[in-house]
């Protein structure tokens, strides 16, 4: 569940992404505000080339995203928990 005491990102109406900054290393958590104990992670990273890459994960290894679009990662991970929460809990009425 999301401290509610943490600075959250309105993606839309019912995403948000929160930042968490710890030394040298940026990651965001992504959720919808009706199932904020269902959460998506995206990791910042920067590889040999210098160029910063988004890794978004959802239910460990078992589904990434890599890219270098932040906006893109934070789509999929919406996306991402969309599709789970619906399989899981029935709930067809998520809008973004």
């Amino acid at each position: 569940m999301i401290d509610p005491d943490f600075v959250v990102d309105p993606i839309s109406k019912n995403i948000r992404i929160m930042e968490n900054n710890e030394g040298d290393s940026t990651s965001y958590v992504v959720y919808w505000v009706q199932y904020s104990n269902v959460l998506a992670h995206i990791n910042e990273v920067e590889n040999n080339e210098g160029i910063t890459i988004y890794v978004g994960s959802f239910n460990g290894s078992n589904s990434l995203y890599f890219r270098d679009d932040k906006e893109a990662a934070i789509g999929w991970c919406g996306d991402t928990l969309k599709e789970y929460i619906q399989a899981t809990f029935g709930d067809y009425s998520l809008t973004a």
